[in-house]
């Protein structure tokens, strides 16, 4: 109650009293939340207003208290919601009739709730209709929202990352302990008995498994050196990868600040683009008749967002190819936001190759034009699939290089203009001398041209720079009046 005191406190000087009812009764459902919600609040109050920042936190309000199921109510009403949300499953089900009917009806249930329902096997639905009319099913899926809806918020409020919690919110961290706290006294005082008349608490079991941390951690050294002498022994070539999620799926930069680019993707939804890419660098690297074999590590950066280490192994005549697949995946739709419209140079493609940008101002941010965003959205529904932007028509697979497009489009293109040749780079000429021509700031078409400063922009398109003539006379007048 003290943070709802507190978060009252803080905000009492924005808006209305009507505002201000509003504001205490969301603090107090939120209570677990309301001191870094009030925070916020203040925050987004003084960049833009309060009415915005009521807005905001109306959004989470609604995100957290799902009709009369408040996800930061303690665990003791959760599990009550759970036993009335069992009940109101087994009474539509019971009312239903059939059992089709019954499933339908418990779906929706569950869908009300943002809780997705078992899905009927072998045409049967009984099994998932037992399921949504179990309380313990609902407690387990109820405490999973609980914690991915908190923890998203926490993100979103920049409370994880390098200056406030690593990793996860310290409120996750605390639930996750208690949880670990209660489990272990269970295990204490739960005792087993063999057959030769042993008896062993189900704690002492679980010290000498895997469920130890250090004896997990143990095995999967083990299996990673038993790989290795696999691989040695076969003539193998060890690879280490990582994948990573484009810089828009961050809630915060590296120096802990806000990310301005971040664009609300949760932990959850960032791992299944990874698990997709992953995908679809198998499929390619299957085609090739390249299977390799090994590890895979998911770990969050300071914000929470996940990125991937894998440990490959496979011959080494191979290990080429699998780096140019690996490599050949980051020009994909990740780095085109067209709801932002804008997209994202993260790399290059030179001969072949994917690789990264020559310098780090390389890598940056370019907004779409109108006609650029139209084309795109023409593109994407035959190529979205895939993952890569372009496509070679012939093949249907992303182009190898430039060549073709440069033989097969741009060459015959220009004929038909009746456009002397020039080389497709020229259209990097075009775009620069273009806005500066139209008076575009130099600092800014630097910038997008991936440049460190202007230097290069002023001794290569400095004549495309216009100068009004007259504008030195007003400057030298202040300077030597009279």
């Amino acid at each position: 109650m003290t943070q709802v005191i507190r978060a009252d406190e803080l905000t009492a000087d924005y808006g209305e009293s009507d505002s201000r009812r509003i504001r205490q009764h969301i603090f107090s459902d939120l209570s677990i939340l309301a001191g870094d919600l009030a925070l916020h609040y203040v925050r987004t109050a003084g960049r833009t207003s309060y009415e915005q920042a009521n807005q905001a936190l109306i959004n989470i309000h609604q995100e957290l208290c799902i009709e009369d199921l408040n996800l930061c109510a303690d665990d003791r009403e959760l599990d009550q919601a759970a036993v009335r949300l069992a009940e109101k499953c087994r009474r539509a089900s019971d009312s239903a009739g059939s059992p089709e009917q019954a499933y339908e009806a418990c779906t929706r249930i569950a869908h009300r709730f943002q809780i997705e329902p078992p899905a009927i096997k072998a045409d049967d639905p009984q099994p998932a209709l037992k399921r949504m009319a179990a309380r313990y099913w609902w407690k387990r899926k109820i405490h999973i929202l609980r914690t991915r809806k908190i923890e998203t918020i926490a993100r979103n409020l920049e409370l994880v990352n390098r200056l406030r919690d690593v990793y996860a919110s310290d409120y996750t961290i605390q639930t996750h302990r208690k949880k670990k706290e209660k489990n272990r006294q269970y295990l204490t005082t739960t005792f087993m008995q063999n057959e030769e008349g042993q008896q062993f608490s189900l704690q002492e079991l679980a010290d000498r498994s895997v469920s130890n941390p250090a004896i997990r951690r143990a095995e999967l050294m083990v299996r990673m050196r038993g790989f290795g002498m696999v691989a040695n022994f076969l003539g193998h070539a060890g690879e280490f990868y990582t994948l990573t999620a484009p810089s828009r799926m961050h809630a915060s930069l590296h120096s802990g600040a806000a990310n301005p680019h971040y664009d609300g993707t949760t932990v959850l939804q960032a791992h299944e683009y990874l698990t997709h890419l992953w995908t679809l660098i198998r499929a390619e690297l299957g085609r090739r008749g390249i299977h390799p074999y090994g590890f895979r590590v998911v770990e969050p950066h300071h914000d929470g967002t996940p990125h991937w280490h894998l440990m490959l192994f496979m011959p080494e005549s191979h290990s080429q190819s699998a780096r140019e697949v690996m490599q050949h995946y980051a020009l994909q739709w990740k780095n085109v936001d067209l709801e932002q419209n804008r997209i994202f140079v993260t790399c290059a493609f030179v001969r072949g190759q994917m690789k990264e940008t020559k310098t780090r101002s390389g890598k940056r941010e370019i907004p779409l034009q109108p006609q650029a965003r139209e084309a795109l959205l023409d593109q994407i529904r035959f190529t979205k699939e895939s993952g890569f932007v372009f496509h070679d028509p012939l093949t249907n697979a992303p182009w190898k290089s430039d060549q073709p497009i440069r033989k097969r489009v741009w060459i015959p293109a220009l004929k038909r203009a009746g456009v002397k040749y020039r080389e497709p780079y020229q259209t990097r000429h075009t775009f620069a001398s273009t806005l500066l021509s139209r008076g575009g700031n130099p600092l800014r078409v630097a910038q997008l041209m991936g440049h460190k400063d202007w230097g290069q922009i002023i001794q290569i398109y400095g004549r495309y720079i216009p100068i009004e003539k007259d504008c030195i006379s007003p400057i030298m007048g202040l300077i030597l009046p009279g």
